[in-house]
This record gives C-alpha cells, structure tokens and sequence, in this order.
C-alpha cells in the first residue's frame, strides 16, 4: 500500500528459506499513486478526491519484463553451437536479469511507468492514448504488453523492440497518438481493443496462442487476437449472469493454454 517495492532472491541449494527478501525500497514517483501511507502533506491530491477515486492499486498493477529485445537475442544465443565465443555485445541470463523492467499502473497522471529492477530508476512514462486511469495490466514472456483502463479499452503494447512495434503498429493508433512509430520508445502502442462497454477490470494475454482476454465492469469478457489486434468474440460468463438483472464484475483473470 505504500508502493514500496521488495525483491526477494531464490537459493535452491538450501535446505531452509530458499527465498529470501534481498531489498525493500520506495518506488519512483510514488507520491503519484493513490496509497495512503504515500502521499505527502501538501499533494495536490486531496483526501475527498482519493475517496471517490477511479484509481487504485492491485494484483494487476505491477508486473516485470526483460523486453522482447533481449528474449530474442537469448532466443538467438540458444541456438548457436556451444562452442562459440561470446562477443561483449551478446547477452547472458544474467545480464538480461539485471536488465529487468518493472511496469506499473495505477498513477494519478493516468499513465503506466516503467522502471528499473535494480535501482527503480524511472525510464519510460506513457499513456498509449488512454482516456482515464489504467486499471490493470499484463505482460508475457516475450515482450508483450496489454493495459486495461477506464476508457472501455484496452491497449497493446511492445516493450523494447523497435523493429516488432514498428511491424504491429497500425495506422489508426499512430494518427490517435500524433506521431508514426520511431523505434526509440522503450514501450510502444500498437493496437487498441475495443468491444468493452464498461471500464477494464481484469485481463490476460497468451503469447503462444496470440489470445487476450479482458474483463469489464459490466460482467463482459471481450477475446481479441494479441499481433492483430482483432476481436474474435464476447461473451457473459454464467456466473455472473446469474445475478439478477444487476451488473457484477470480475476482479481477476488468468489464462493458459486450455482455460480462461
């Protein structure tokens, strides 16, 4: 709540607490976030406002990646012959490691942050053309990115690889955001979700099956392709239909390979 962040280290060779917390430290630019024991006399936010607020911090807030970048070149590294020397430009495991991004949303200036798991250093501030607070986020394994906000939207994003958000880019979100793809942005909007009536809640996304599923307010999932950007279908789970007439929503959703 006070959106401080602890990194914990993992010992397999031990026998008692394989993990174990290696660092607890405030996050950047915190005194943007709607945590209690955060804000600071004299913010520009007040008590009554942080009441009726549209933000807030969850389970999907945070999430951490090495960017697709660097999974492709340690995709590229694996398939050469062991016996090759490593140049001082190739990446290892532990450099990608190091590397590490921590994104999150759930500021009060309505944009997802990316900063860095060493020394939580901010390096990337972005909206993606949201209209309204991010409420959640999700990011796979190679580099993707899907935020769902307030707006009925969600937004796919790239994280550090130029020539893929280039590629997946469409023409409508770079008209919306004013200016093409240049390659130098550390995360990049590149499609944008609709079919939602109600704010985002909950979503997830699937790399290998290039599915993303989200989650609205309203009780409704929406199911769009990941690379394309296309909406497959939508659908009420029995669940929360059953209610009566009234609108219930979901607060959490996971995804793998056979169910959602």
């Amino acid at each position: 709540g006070d959106m401080s962040v602890g990194s914990y280290r993992w010992f397999p060779h031990y026998k008692r607490d394989r993990l174990r917390m290696d660092k607890l430290r405030p996050l950047g630019r915190r005194e943007l976030s709607t945590a209690r024991d955060a804000m600071k006399r004299g913010s520009l936010v007040s008590p009554e406002d942080l009441e009726r607020s549209d933000h807030f911090i969850g389970s999907s807030s945070l999430a951490i990646s090495i960017g697709g970048r660097v999974r492709e070149e340690l995709r590229r590294n694996a398939v050469l012959p062991s016996s090759r020397l490593i140049s001082s430009t190739e990446i290892t495991v532990t450099s990608a490691e190091a590397s590490a991004m921590l994104i999150g949303c759930g500021f009060w200036d309505d944009t997802i942050k990316v900063h860095s798991s060493e020394s939580l250093r901010i390096l990337a501030s972005e909206n993606g053309g949201h209209s309204g607070p991010i409420h959640c986020l999700s990011v796979s394994y190679d580099g993707f990115l899907v935020t769902g906000g307030k707006d009925c939207t969600c937004r796919v994003w790239v994280v550090d690889h130029a020539d893929m958000a280039i590629a997946m880019s469409d023409g409508y979100v770079q008209t919306a955001l004013g200016s093409p793809q240049d390659g130098d942005a550390l995360v990049s909007c590149c499609h944008v979700l609709w079919g939602h009536e109600t704010p985002i809640r909950c979503l997830d996304l699937d790399s290998d099956l290039d599915v993303v599923a989200s989650g609205s307010q309203g009780g409704v999932v929406c199911i769009h392709t990941l690379r394309r950007g296309d909406f497959v279908r939508s659908f009420r789970p029995p669940s929360l239909a059953r209610g009566g007439g009234e609108e219930s929503e979901g607060s959490t959703m996971t995804m793998n390979n056979e169910v959602i």
